[in-house]
Parts: C-alpha cells; structure tokens; sequence
C-alpha cells in the first residue's frame, strides 16, 4: 500500500508492489531529445535501495544511496514526447524488494499535470484497486 505523509510517498514496493504515477507530464523542448528526470527520495537503510522507474513504457532500473533520512536525488536520461501525455511511474524493484520514499520528481522544461488539474496518484496495485 502507498500512502503519503508530509508530501512523501512511501510504501513504494515490498509485498504488494506499491507504486507511484505521475501523469500528464508535457515539455517544450525539442522532440527526441533527451531529458533529465530527477527522483528526489529518502532511504533510511544504510543500504542501496533500487527501483524502476518507467517512461512512456520503458523501464529504467535506478539505485537509490542510504541517505539517513536526508532528501537526496537519483536521475536518469530519457526521451518525452514533445506534444502528448507522458507517464511516469515509480516502483520497487520486484520481488517484495522495498524503492525510496518519494518526495518529488523533476523535470525540466515542462509541467506536470499537477498544474493543469491533474494530480500525482499512488496506486495500489496487487488488488487493482487505485487510491488517490
């Protein structure tokens, strides 16, 4: 289950494969360049953590450093569509592995449906039950 506390999600993976989706993402920039996405998170394992992060389809295995609690950011290079919707979504790494807590993502150039109506979901996936 995924749920968020001071505008953290946390949950994201373990047992029930709890993720987090960023709809509705847009940019102006050039079609097919790339982008950088940044996941701003906490980890409180001195521990690696990884996740998935998938765009628009294609997932992205990233690492996630121990951070004792601090707000820290992994990136990763991708490529958005220039007019369209654009999807991200956050996961664990499988296998009731536990992902970061997230406490945002960035991308630049663009808005995220945040500031057009739409909002970040957190999903609860083993049920196919969403919960906003």
């Amino acid at each position: 289950m995924l749920w968020a506390k001071s505008s953290r999600l946390r949950y994201i993976g373990g047992d029930e494969n709890g993720s987090a989706a960023v709809p509705n993402v847009r940019r102006d920039a050039k079609q097919g360049a790339l982008t950088t996405v940044q996941i701003r998170y906490t980890n409180c394992d001195k521990n690696l953590r990884y996740g998935t992060v998938t765009v628009n389809g294609q997932q992205h295995r990233l690492a996630f450093q121990g951070t004792a609690g601090d707000v820290k950011a992994s990136v990763l290079h991708v490529q958005l569509r220039k007019r369209g919707d654009n999807d991200i979504i956050i996961a664990g790494p499988g296998n009731g592995g536990w992902g970061p807590d997230v406490e945002g993502v960035v991308v630049p150039l663009l808005w995220i449906g945040l500031l057009k109506g739409g909002r970040i979901h957190s999903i609860y996936r083993k049920e196919g039950r969403r919960r906003s």
